[in-house]
């Protein structure tokens, strides 16, 4: 799992923590939607960040999972990102 429990890290080290884990045998990698920039409506950096996500996964032939910490989250923000999970070829959410 990358980038657990809040999401926090920058997407440069997510990236790393994923190709990390594609390197040891991972076939799917679970990551943590950054829940501050969801609450800040940052949706654009959420976007972006699953779509490298998903890029680097699906490169080596693996899937990626978004973990949503939806506990946080307002109905809106819960739609939206799921939306972004969607656009961003997340292969679960």
């Amino acid at each position: 799992m990358c980038s657990y429990p809040y999401g926090w890290q920058s997407t440069a080290v997510k990236v790393f923590e994923a190709r990390d884990l594609i390197r040891r045998g991972a076939r799917r990698v679970d990551v943590v939607v950054n829940v501050a920039k969801l609450q800040t409506r940052e949706f654009q950096f959420v976007e972006t960040e699953l779509i490298q996500l998903a890029q680097a996964c699906h490169e080596s032939g693996a899937k990626l999972r978004a973990i949503l910490q939806t506990q946080w989250l307002g109905e809106e923000q819960k739609l939206v990102v799921c939306k972004i999970t969607k656009r961003s070829e997340t292969d679960e959410a």
